[in-house]
């Protein structure tokens, strides 16, 4: 009866789940000189998405979120088209990012998705502090990052001669519903 009970509270405390993606708010900017050109992305498409949490840590096993080109929007249809069109549409149709995996800090203060990102044909590491909230069989997904313009060789539009800088930031929050 004590081995019993001894194992009972010393193992791992383990919550898995297979979850698909609820709801998501991904926004987009860009950073002229002169102004910010705000942009959001309509729809995504995401691959199976299974989690567990091991003794307060989460761990993600390898997934894909991707979006079309033709799902991002700045509320300007003309900018909106010149968007496609630097970003190598109609050769390239949507921006992918493969999540390799969730990694902690030396203190597990600071939680990262890994992976790669592939905007206008070209694969670059991608990684962004990630924070989880768990809370009614949901478990919400939050962060930023940067993206430059140049490392996925996509050429900065101007207007009246003064150019997009290279850094577009990116904030995104997806809510995973447990299946």
């Amino acid at each position: 009866m004590k081995q019993i009970l001894f194992l009972m509270i010393f193992l791992p405390i383990v919550i898995q789940a297979e979850s698909k993606i609820d709801s998501h708010d991904i926004n987009f900017t860009a950073y002229y000189s002169i102004s910010d050109i705000n942009g959001k992305v309509q729809k995504i498409q995401a691959s199976k998405i299974d989690w567990k949490k091991v003794n307060d840590k989460f761990q993600v096993s390898p997934f894909q979120i991707s979006f079309l080109l033709k799902d991002m929007n700045t509320g300007d249809s003309t900018r909106d088209e010149h968007m496609l069109e630097i970003l190598g549409y109609p050769e390239q149709t949507s921006i992918v990012l493969n999540i390799q995996g969730l990694r902690y800090n030396s203190d597990a203060t600071k939680k990262m998705l890994n992976g790669t990102i592939m905007i206008n044909g070209i694969t670059k590491p991608f990684e962004t502090e990630v924070i989880l909230e768990e809370s009614n069989q949901k478990l919400e997904v939050s962060g930023k990052f940067k993206i430059s313009l140049k490392n996925h060789d996509v050429k900065a539009p101007s207007l009246m001669f003064i150019s997009v800088k290279d850094t577009v930031n990116c904030e995104y929050k997806l809510t995973l519903l447990e299946k």
